[in-house]
């Protein structure tokens, strides 16, 4: 039988001049309770009431400790049918009551392992971003379940729950977030309800709320990368959906920036790219990538250049930006031709590209291969491969230099709660813990269907996994 409280009493010695005892009663303290074992002070002083007694063992009431004093009492004079006996037999059945619902500890987390942690406000939230602030609470932005939305959330680390915060003013998935140097996080691009949502937003974690900061073409499935100015590098993206610009027009260049002109590619993939200038709430336009490109990654280098790899494009080649002439130039090609896969820079200034897809005589498979990018050399070369081909995984930078993958799914589009570990010193890769396997959610997603999963390192070092209003951490 589990009480939904601890009602503690205190029988004290008959005063002088009374010829009842008195009863003393504290508030009913809820469950679970962290301590139980007390005794009773027969004899207390005004300002005393219970105290731990001598066999204190984790299981009933919270933040107790021994000796310590609870001074929250009321006490009137017993009704003369409430004996001394009788008190004392009241008290040591409702300790014992307690004492026998003492919950089971639970065991902390083991390091390489995964362990839930609350779920998101939205149950069904799926094609968001997650950005690490600078208080160190996690922005989840926009997405939706079959549709996108405008909502956004927080995630609190140290009581590990979410919380809703201001919404956008447009509803969008598949857009970039990105922190800037101020603290506030910059939202662009991504898909709306109708077509490309052109309106950037800017969200700032001291009131709660996000603001227009003018509009902009920017693709979804492009990247934005904010340079060593704090300036934002936007690159490519697909014209799938997003051919049109506000105020549309005639026919334009597109390297300008602009909203008066409609973007006419030759191809999908875009070569387009801009320059967000914080400090102003401004765009402005900067050299075309060398090739149209969608879905590939870009990874800001030590020395300040940004490098463009790993498209949808499938050709394996590369460029570099440099943000100090505002032009794109070629580096070494891919090592394997592969694309949809996750690049890393690693602790050393090299970038660890990791699975995704390569073409085959079968057409595109998913593969476990991965290979490291030198910017001393301006060249690839091929590392360990990992245990599982993975597309559609994460990789995140740990602080003590590892890179963490996690999920995805196989070559048979199998959904993995599998995860692997890649050390740069071995070159290898090696298993870890693998998602905790929960029930459905709300939405009925299996929480096992890590694709578009979002992971993100936490202060603490921590790694924050979210997808589909489920959320888990991993402890290295």
């Amino acid at each position: 039988m589990k009480p939904l409280g601890l009602v503690v009493w205190h029988l004290r010695a008959v005063p002088s001049g009374l010829r009842r005892p008195m009863v003393e009663f504290m508030d009913v303290v809820p469950v679970p309770f962290q301590h139980s074992g007390f005794r009773l002070v027969e004899s207390a002083p005004p300002a005393a009431a219970i105290t731990a007694g001598p066999t204190m063992r984790p299981g009933c009431v919270q933040g107790l400790g021994r000796g310590t004093m609870v001074t929250r009492r009321h006490g009137w004079p017993a009704p003369p049918a409430i004996s001394r006996r009788l008190g004392l037999l009241l008290v040591a059945l409702i300790v014992a009551g307690c004492s026998q619902t003492s919950p089971t500890p639970t065991p902390p987390p083991r390091p390489g392992t995964f362990s839930g942690t609350g779920s998101m406000v939205d149950p069904g939230r799926s094609g968001f971003t997650a950005t690490l602030l600078a208080d160190g609470r996690v922005l989840i932005a926009g997405g939706g379940d079959f549709d996108v939305g405008a909502s956004a959330e927080l995630y609190d680390p140290a009581t590990g729950t979410f919380s809703s915060t201001g919404s956008m003013a447009v509803a969008r998935g598949l857009h970039t977030a990105t922190l800037l140097q101020d603290g506030r996080v910059l939202i662009a691009g991504g898909e709306d309800k109708d077509a490309t949502a052109h309106f950037a937003e800017l969200y700032d974690p001291k009131t709660g709320t996000f603001s227009s900061t003018g509009t902009m073409f920017v693709a979804p499935q492009g990247t934005a990368t904010v340079l060593s100015d704090g300036r934002v590098l936007f690159a490519g993206g697909s014209a799938a959906g997003a051919s049109l610009v506000p105020g549309a027009g005639a026919p334009c260049d597109q390297t300008q920036v602009t909203t008066e002109c409609e973007v006419v590619p030759t191809s999908n993939d875009l070569p387009y790219s801009a320059l967000y200038d914080p400090t102003t709430g401004t765009y402005g336009a900067t050299g075309s990538m060398m090739e149209g490109r969608s879905q590939q990654t870009a990874t800001l280098l030590s020395d300040g250049r940004v490098l463009i790899a790993n498209s949808q494009q499938g050709d394996g080649t590369a460029e570099l930006y440099n943000a100090s002439t505002g032009r794109f130039s070629p580096t070494g090609s891919m090592a394997i031709n592969e694309w949809e896969g996750t690049a890393t820079l690693l602790s050393d200034g090299k970038v660890l590209f990791a699975g995704g897809q390569v073409l085959g005589s079968q057409g595109y498979t998913e593969t476990a291969s991965a290979q490291i990018y030198d910017p001393k050399t301006g060249t690839f070369s091929v590392t360990g491969s990992m245990g599982t081909a993975r597309l559609g995984h994460t990789a995140t930078l740990l602080k003590d230099g590892r890179v963490l993958v996690i999920g995805g799914q196989d070559e048979s589009l199998n959904a993995l709660l599998s995860a692997e570990i890649y050390d740069p010193q071995s070159s290898t890769f090696s298993p870890t813990g693998s998602i905790v396997d929960l029930p459905k959610n709300a939405a009925g997603w299996d929480s096992g269907v890590l694709w578009a999963h979002t992971a993100t390192l936490l202060s603490d070092g921590r790694v924050l996994i979210a997808n589909r209003g489920l959320a888990e951490v991993y402890l290295p």
